[in-house]
């Protein structure tokens, strides 16, 4: 069975940007730019996923301080020598995204199958919006995915100019924030 991975990104239906705020200042505050209808209710608004705080560098410096990568998450049913042939898309469910030891980012999985053929996307819960009592309290601890529908997932491969450690985690059902 052969898989096919995205390996190009719709420009026109995927909208995703860094910013930098507080230009002006010695230091930065970098973050990933997610469309998502559930700030201000519209669909052009914006989750801000933070990375780090960066500072200013001279035009002509050729290090970067922060490089992102594309993934697309698979699962695989076999070790060894078989893996490659033992590879499948994810099942519904979530992702947890760490960054060097953090929760970074919880992303719902939707595996989609018709006579297109098989593909996966990915969604956003807005980590920012959904933090507080009051939330998950109002919802019963559900967490509403609204970001854009993604093809690929976008983590850091290296932050402050050095390798940073991603640890994702995947589940069928979606993780309580409280024990």
């Amino acid at each position: 069975m052969t898989i096919e991975t995205p390996d190009k990104i719709d420009q026109k239906s995927a909208h995703r940007e860094l910013v930098f705020e507080n230009v002006a200042a010695d230091k930065e505050n970098l973050s990933l730019m997610i469309r998502d209808s559930l700030v201000g209710g519209k669909a052009d608004g914006f989750y801000k996923i933070p990375l780090y705080q960066g500072k200013s560098r001279e035009n002509n410096d050729n290090e970067a301080d922060v490089e992102l990568v594309h993934i697309f998450p698979k699962r695989y049913a076999s070790s060894g020598e078989k893996i490659l042939k033992h590879q499948d898309f994810l099942r519904d469910g979530y992702l947890y995204i760490f960054v060097d030891g953090y929760f970074w980012r919880e992303l719902k999985v939707t595996a989609h199958a018709g006579s297109d053929g098989r593909y996966t996307i990915f969604n956003d819960v807005n980590l920012a919006y959904q933090k507080g009592e009051l939330t998950w309290k109002a919802s019963k601890g559900r967490r509403e995915a609204t970001g854009e529908s993604l093809k690929s997932v976008i983590v850091p491969h290296k932050l402050k100019g050095k390798a940073c450690r991603v640890e994702i985690a995947y589940a069928e059902t979606q993780w309580a924030w409280w024990l």
